[in-house]
């Protein structure tokens, strides 16, 4: 596979360690079931949010950070299964 390019949107699982990518508005299509989804959107796992990858495995280890009205946003890091994190879309950047 060859080396994902800032407008190309790419698994989450496909981003190297380090690497941070947006979650497209496409994120829960094909694959995640509606309480996947739900749960992902509840761990801020939503369109829009950014994602830095700091584990690449089983969990793969995310840091998640959402834009907010006050000092530049909240970050969580989260575990997610490989089959879980190998659903959610990314746009690298």
């Amino acid at each position: 596979m060859s080396p994902a390019t800032p407008s190309t949107d790419v698994r989450l699982t496909q981003l190297a360690r380090g690497a941070t990518g947006s979650v497209t508005s496409h994120a829960f299509e094909g694959g995640a079931s509606g309480r996947d989804s739900e749960t992902l959107r509840a761990m801020g796992l939503g369109p829009e949010a950014l994602v830095t990858v700091r584990r690449i495995g089983e969990p793969c280890v995310v840091e998640v950070r959402r834009a907010c009205d006050c000092s530049g946003g909240h970050c969580s890091r989260i575990g997610l299964a490989r089959r879980l994190a190998d659903r959610i879309v990314v746009r690298p950047r």
